[in-house]
């Protein structure tokens, strides 16, 4: 089975002996659950806060933090200033489901820190911010182009934003 490269998107990775890694020979990246020692583990994830600027478009923002019953998700949207919010609660299965999926479906730690296209500088500008246990954290931006998951990620929030 090959998988899309996280890091550039080609569909040319290759499958290495060990169980769902894969290998992108066109940049060389390494990835899978378990890829640097973060997917083995999503339950070390505290919040997830994601933001959108399109131009001409609504920006879009969602968080979304652990508590001890699951986690508590925050959406908002809107054309200068926040027109629609949402605010919800998941359980405890739906919370390491989601920071499951962020890790072994999307590969997220496996993302380039920042995705920049010159041509399409007029794009969409867009920021996800990670915390993790004990302060550490990830952090990915992006103008004019997205990350080659960026549909995936879209698909695992989307149903947060069903409501508002």
């Amino acid at each position: 089975m090959n998988a899309k490269c996280p890091r550039c998107g080609s569909d040319a990775s290759i499958s290495l002996s060990f169980p769902n890694l894969f290998e992108c020979p066109s940049c060389r990246c390494s990835f899978g659950p378990g890829d640097n020692g973060l997917a083995a583990d999503s339950r070390i994830v505290r919040s997830v806060a994601i933001s959108v600027e399109p131009i001409f478009s609504d920006a879009w923002s969602f968080s979304i933090r652990e508590t001890e019953d699951g986690a508590a998700f925050d959406c908002r949207t809107g054309l200068m200033g926040w027109s629609r919010k949402g605010r919800g609660e998941i359980d405890k299965e739906e919370w390491q489901a989601f920071t499951a999926s962020l890790f072994d479906d999307i590969y997220i730690s496996s993302w380039k820190p920042m995705y920049f296209s010159p041509a399409e500088i007029k794009g969409m500008v867009w920021d996800i911010g990670i915390k993790l246990h004990h302060k550490h954290s990830l952090s990915f931006h992006g103008i004019g182009t997205v990350p080659p998951y960026w549909n995936e990620l879209i698909s695992l929030i989307d149903p947060f934003f069903r409501d508002i």
